[in-house]
């Protein structure tokens, strides 16, 4: 074969080389956009429209007062803002716990959860039903969690709690859990704030009753709420 030959079989190897190094190029750059899109995207952060310790302690006939976590729970909760307080209610004695969390970009999240902080400390899960709470002139969706405590003849809690997801309350508690990376797609399709309330209250033996005053309770607090969530559907029922 002449020289001339071979470089003329050469030429077609060559720009196949070339068209190669482009594309690894082009998928190296495209790797590169992708890995900051991502990172600017974990970096924002939807704001309140005013921190929730401006919620009122006075709610109807509820009175409260500040309840510091624990440092061990404050090291996981991971939270953007939070609120822990106790609301006493004279007229029949009755306590509850509020909890509300915030988180307003996405990341992996682990967080204050019933049904991780309870099982976490031996508390058996008793039941776990559906309700829902009128307020904010809606029928929004809540959960009920029943739990004991592991040693023999110990209290029981029952706790309400309200997911509200990107300004819709979902009583979904797979679709709390999945708030995360994997869910946060760059496209903005799904959320981009998560809040929940949790309001725990000391079993009575008269269900009925303590249910009552976790949706009672609920009813006052959800305003409160929604009025600092970045945005709130309309449609929300």
């Amino acid at each position: 074969m002449t020289p001339q030959a071979v470089e003329k079989s050469r030429r077609p190897s060559l720009k196949a080389a070339a068209v190669a190094a482009v594309l690894l190029i082009g998928v190296g750059v495209g790797h590169r956009a992708l890995m900051a899109r991502m990172q600017f995207e974990m970096s924002q952060s939807l704001k309140l429209r005013a921190p929730l310790a401006t919620i009122p302690t006075e709610l109807g006939a509820w009175r409260g007062v500040e309840k510091e976590l624990e440092d061990q729970i404050l090291r996981k909760v991971g939270d953007d803002d939070r609120l822990s307080r106790e609301y006493h209610r004279d007229a029949d004695r009755r306590t509850v716990a509020l909890y509300v969390g915030y988180i307003g970009r996405p990341r992996m999240w682990h967080g204050h959860r019933v049904d991780v902080c309870y099982p976490a400390n031996g508390w058996k899960q008793e039941n776990l039903e559906k309700t829902t709470v009128a307020a904010a002139g809606r029928t929004l969706p809540a959960l009920v969690y029943e739990y004991r405590a592991p040693q023999l003849g110990g209290p029981r809690d029952l706790i309400l709690v309200m997911y509200l997801i990107n300004g819709e309350f979902v009583n979904d508690p797979e679709r709390a859990k999945d708030y995360n990376l994997r869910s946060t797609g760059l496209i903005r399709q799904s959320e981009a704030y998560i809040a929940r309330i949790q309001i725990v209250t000391r079993a009575t033996g008269d269900r009925a009753r303590d249910v009552a005053a976790l949706t009672d309770f609920a009813a006052l607090i959800v305003g409160p709420v929604i009025d600092l969530m970045p945005t709130f559907s309309s449609t929300s029922n």
